[in-house]
């Protein structure tokens, strides 16, 4: 598994993340989520892309150094960290659009704007990475146990717990929703319109976030009980110890490789626009080569 599972989440990940943000690049005006899903499709395939640096680069026993090892660990572990967590700070963005009122919901984001900003989790995490990477030279083992911890809270744990009370808080809040909308804008065709967007976009973020927490919630466990899993080296108990690290594994790094085709399959939008996208980026291409290749022919012309 570990020498073929991260090329298969490449293959079909990598292309799948710029086919998203391509995507959302059509999808004007820009709004929330949409910027959401754009930053989240760049980290993604940044994190792929270190996932795979790494992999080549300890197969093949590269000389990274120090400095090295810890820049690759950090590139690979900040970028991991983030993409968990825009998906939290999206979610706690459309948790208030639907489960608070409009103007209690503009008051919280005025009061606690870096909140739901992808900038917060950006800040937070990079400090707690560039620390890890500044004290991973002393070799000392409370630090690998601390950070050890650090790790599972920020990356599986905490994310998970967050995004299965918000999505339980969306969910419960949809009916109300659309109650209040009706209210405030006292027209009932406009509030199905608004109700019809509202719902597409909250369908996509409940399907990506019930599968992210089916991915994620293994490793968050791994990490609670591996502490107290017991082994002698070279048993069978080690043995099933190693299967079961390297299976966590590869479910959580399939978080950072099946977005795009969640997109497609559960948002008639989303489908639409890429569809659309896929379709203009192969007629500019051809459309490019036949103008080059009558461009050539002319030239060709002109020279004889």
């Amino acid at each position: 598994m570990n020498r073929y599972y991260l090329w298969v989440y490449f293959a079909f990940g990598f292309p799948g993340n710029i086919v998203s943000f391509l995507t959302i690049l059509h999808m004007k005006p820009f709004s929330s989520p949409t910027i959401y899903v754009a930053a989240l499709a760049l980290v993604d395939n940044s994190c792929l892309v270190f996932k795979m640096l790494f992999f080549l680069l300890t197969k093949y026993d590269a000389p990274l150094g120090d400095a090295g090892c810890g820049t690759i660990s950090f590139l690979g572990s900040f970028t991991a960290q983030l993409a968990n967590w825009l998906l939290v700070a999206m979610t706690l963005e459309r948790c208030l659009a639907i489960c608070l009122p409009l103007r209690l919901h503009l008051n919280i984001s005025r009061c606690s704007p870096g909140l739901t900003s992808p900038k917060f989790p950006w800040r937070v995490l990079y400090g707690l990475n560039i620390s890890n990477c500044i004290t991973s030279l002393i070799i000392h083992p409370l630090n690998r146990q601390v950070w050890f911890w650090v790790d599972a809270i920020f990356y599986a744990i905490l994310p998970d717990l967050l995004l299965i009370i918000m999505n339980s808080l969306i969910i419960r809040g949809i009916r109300r929703s659309a109650q209040i909308q009706q209210e405030l804008t006292g027209k009932a065709c406009q509030a199905a319109e608004t109700m019809k967007q509202q719902k597409q976009i909250t369908v996509m973020l409940v399907i990506v976030c019930l599968v992210f927490v089916i991915l994620i919630t293994p490793h968050a466990l791994f990490y609670a009980i591996s502490s107290h899993w017991t082994y002698a080296q070279g048993t069978h108990e080690h043995a099933l110890y190693l299967f079961v690290n390297q299976l966590i594994f590869v479910l959580s790094d399939a978080t950072h490789a099946v977005n795009f085709y969640l997109y497609f399959f559960s948002t008639r939008r989303f489908r639409k626009r890429c569809l659309e996208t896929i379709f203009y980026c192969c007629f500019c291409c051809r459309f490019s080569r036949a103008n080059g290749s009558m461009t050539s022919r002319r030239r060709n012309r002109k020279y004889y």
